[in-house]
């Protein structure tokens, strides 16, 4: 429960902040409670968790897997604002991120998620989001 609870702040955080999809109060509510393609990726590039195994071409992958759509486009871009998952389907994609992020690994996956995202997906975004996860 508290991984879940930083997970939803990190998720918050990003459909509150980019610019083309914030709300007019400046507050995440019911109306931008999804997250778009152009989230992810300024996630990931805001976090810098792109390497060697994971790129932004398997981001962007990764994310079309989950919300069945395989024209998006690896860059921001406008056409990707329609393209959006829930906190649900992020919590997914997290799963798919960690796997390609430790291809090589003989761990469980549930062992190699819950490491990946308590040892470096939280650190790296508390680091980046304003007060504390």
């Amino acid at each position: 429960p508290v991984t879940e609870g930083k997970l939803r702040k990190v998720f918050d955080y990003f459909i509150s902040s980019y610019k083309s999809n914030k709300q007019r109060s400046n507050a995440v509510g019911p109306l931008d409670s999804t997250m778009t393609m152009n989230h992810v990726l300024a996630l990931m590039e805001k976090c810098n968790l792109f390497d060697p195994n994971y790129n932004v071409k398997k981001c962007t992958e990764a994310y079309g897997g989950i919300i069945c759509d395989m024209d998006l486009l690896p860059q921001e871009h406008p056409n990707n604002q329609n393209s959006e998952m829930i906190f649900w389907e992020f919590l997914e994609f997290l799963v798919r991120v960690a796997r390609l992020k430790n291809s090589g690994s003989k761990d469980p996956v549930g062992e190699l998620v819950k490491r990946w995202v308590e040892t470096e997906f939280i650190p790296t975004c508390a680091r980046v989001i304003p007060g504390k996860l």
